[in-house]
């Protein structure tokens, strides 16, 4: 499957980046690609940013028939 994660551009801003995994040891896991050192990851309330992602991309319209 494909993996991904948010990292923190700015205070209010979050950018979703696809990532490669490495070795695991079964709770923790190693991001091989996709992000670099110093960068802020989202490591709680992603589900909430996930979600907030998807509304800003509806249609207002959608669904409504005049």
């Amino acid at each position: 499957g494909s993996y991904f994660v948010f990292v923190q551009n700015s205070p209010i801003s979050f950018e979703k980046r696809s990532v490669v995994l490495g070795a695991t040891d079964g709770n923790l896991v190693k991001i091989d690609k996709g992000v670099h050192e110093g960068e802020r990851v989202v490591t709680k309330g992603a589900v909430i940013l996930k979600l907030s992602q998807g509304a800003a991309a509806l249609d207002p319209h959608a669904g409504h028939v005049h």
